[in-house]
């Protein structure tokens, strides 16, 4: 009679659970996630709300996107804890609204404020969005109440400028990235303006978009000083940055959050 010894773990439950989460989480290419999905039942109920964890329809021939097809949606939404649409891709579909309501982490790209009916029913602590459509679907108010992450660097500068009624929409803002303006004057201008606002910010990161596609995060140097720790001017390549941030690999937020504590601290100058 067959041994049935060798058909149980050698090591016990919880080390073993580690093992296969850091082989997992070690294979940045997911070129051996269904071989790890195989091994057993016990390990496929481990991996799978890490397979679909981050779901992308944003990408490119550098990045591509990283897909939950929409068929499948029904079965594994649930596990979706970062949502990145792209509604510029004519597939992407608001569907994905109704079949993930444990979203944390939603960027919304090119949203034309379609699908406010279930949108409104999730409570993210990070998005990323226009904020110049939300005066227009006032019935969004609901999405922004939990946003303490809020990633408006796709937005054209000039909307920040004046009053926003859209920053009225986030009472626990703490955290706010928005696209650097050319000029000198403007980006002053916008600094001032955020910080009148927004009463309770603790990191505002200036994102620089590079000409080069170089993976890189890194701080850019400003041409003027600005007597504030919390503002941090970044380099940026999206969308992967969002996608290392979701990984937990490279997170501009954690990065800008360390610069910050160590301005407090007096290592370093502020500047904007």
């Amino acid at each position: 009679m067959k041994n049935l010894q060798n058909l149980y773990p050698i090591f016990p439950p919880e080390i073993e659970h580690k093992v296969f989460v850091a082989a997992f989480e070690g294979d940045q290419e997911m070129t051996n996630i269904g071989t790890l999905l195989l091994v057993s039942k016990r390990v496929y109920e481990w991996l799978l709300p890490l397979v679909y964890k981050i779901v992308s329809t944003y990408g490119s021939s550098e990045w591509p996107p990283m897909t939950l097809p929409i068929k499948n949606l029904s079965r594994f939404g649930k596990y979706v804890r970062h949502l990145l649409l792209d509604f510029s891709d004519a597939s992407t579909s608001t569907i994905y609204f109704t079949y993930c309501p444990n979203v944390v982490n939603l960027c919304l790209i090119a949203w034309d404020g379609t699908g406010i009916p279930t949108l409104s029913c999730l409570r993210p602590t990070e998005l990323g969005v226009d904020l110049n459509i939300l005066p227009k679907v006032p019935e969004i108010i609901p999405l922004c109440t939990n946003v303490t992450h809020l990633d408006c660097a796709y937005d054209e500068w000039k909307g920040f400028i004046g009053p926003s009624k859209s920053f009225s929409y986030f009472p626990n803002l703490t955290h706010l990235m928005v696209c650097s303006p050319d000029s000198f004057q403007d980006r002053k201008q916008l600094v001032e303006q955020i910080f009148q606002q927004l009463q309770k910010l603790q990191v505002f990161i200036v994102a620089h978009y590079p000409d080069s596609d170089l993976p890189e995060l890194k701080m850019v140097e400003p041409d003027y000083i600005y007597p504030d720790p919390r503002i941090v001017h970044l380099s940026l390549q999206f969308p992967l940055h969002w996608k290392t941030a979701a990984q937990g690999v490279l997170s501009p937020w954690l990065f800008a959050e360390e610069v910050v504590k160590q301005r407090r601290d007096g290592i370093m100058l502020s500047r904007v």
